[in-house]
């Protein structure tokens, strides 16, 4: 069962090794954007990942959209669902981009209520980092392991920002590929789900590693498990997976956590528009401005570009029928 999903997995290297070469495959169309304002929707509340990424790409990016003003706008709700589809239905103009999770993938495979996107046509600007998903519990959890939470005679306590979005969706996939109990509580977006945690309402949450690391470094939280080999001292899930369903979710979760802080825009953005903000994405996560920015906070640059992140989104919604089947299982789930 794990094939459909481990051919993506190669793929990510051949990728990087292309982003010296990619040539631009249409003449650009810069001049549209002078004297335009341009909307970045975000679809998660101020503050996160999501939001920071956002604006620092969108900040730097107007020196290469000459005359351009880029305008974040926050839009929380439904698990990304609410932000996603409001870039999915923008008119194609180029003046509309957003982020969002492509946790969202998940939600697309099964066909989840409230979804108006098909995030295989979407415009694919490129993506900023990569970012393991890692499962993070508090030192005020009972959970000190793995086999404690797999002996624990309560449901382990998950929080999640809403019902279809990233972290919701791989709650449910750790519990089930683990085989311990849980539950997840959802409208916990960002800040408000590591204060549940601090308290101790809550347990722990599946999220990238990034955002996971402000409560690890303050002394807060501690990183049970992530899904690949890119954390030091950090046990990976993939070496807990003892069935061939575990080792299926492990290979998923750890393909997301590759196409991270994505930038894309609606539909049918005419080429040369779409290949002008390709350009100036492109430099602006190449220019030196942004990486002292992002090394002064902290955070990766690890970007691709265009058609290779569209080439690597349609991959992951290629799963074969046992991947959806067991996908429907777990994401459609109402807690």
């Amino acid at each position: 069962m794990t094939l459909g999903l481990r051919v993506l997995l190669p793929s990510l290297c051949f990728a990087g090794a292309l982003l010296g070469s990619v040539a631009p495959s249409h003449a650009d169309d810069m001049d549209f954007f002078k004297g335009r304002n341009m909307t970045w929707i975000v679809s998660t509340g101020p503050g996160g990942g999501h939001d920071f990424y956002a604006r620092l790409v969108s900040r730097h990016m107007e020196k290469y959209l000459p005359g351009a003003t880029i305008v974040v706008k926050n839009v929380p709700g439904a698990g990304h669902i609410i932000g996603a589809n409001m870039v999915y239905a923008a008119k194609p103009d180029g003046l509309t981009v957003g982020s969002f999770s492509t946790g969202l993938v998940y939600g697309q495979i099964v066909g989840m209520n409230g979804i108006q996107f098909d995030l295989g046509k979407m415009s694919w600007i490129g993506k900023a980092s990569s970012d393991p998903r890692v499962m993070m519990v508090t030192k005020k959890s009972p959970y000190k392991t793995l086999a404690d939470m797999q002996k624990s005679d309560r449901p382990v306590v998950f929080v999640a920002s809403g019902v279809g979005g990233g972290s919701y969706n791989e709650a449910h996939m750790v519990g089930r590929a683990f085989n311990f109990p849980y539950k997840v509580l959802t409208g916990y977006a960002g800040n408000d789900g590591h204060m549940s945690m601090l308290r101790g309402e809550s347990d722990a949450a599946m999220d990238g590693s990034e955002t996971s690391m402000v409560l690890v470094d303050r002394g807060d939280a501690f990183l049970m498990l992530q899904f690949g080999k890119e954390i030091p001292n950090v046990p990976d899930g993939a070496d807990f997976a003892t069935t061939e369903e575990a080792k299926t979710i492990s290979a998923l979760l750890e393909a997301q956590s590759v196409l991270a802080r994505i930038a894309a825009g609606p539909p049918d953005i005419p080429a040369a528009r779409l290949e002008s903000l390709r350009t100036a994405y492109r430099n602006t996560l190449e220019g030196p401005e942004l990486r002292a920015d992002a090394q002064k906070a902290k955070r990766s640059v690890i970007p691709l570009y265009g058609d290779e992140v569209t080439r690597l989104i349609r991959a992951s919604l290629a799963q074969p029928p046992e991947v959806v089947e067991l996908l429907k299982t777990l994401v459609t789930k109402i807690d």
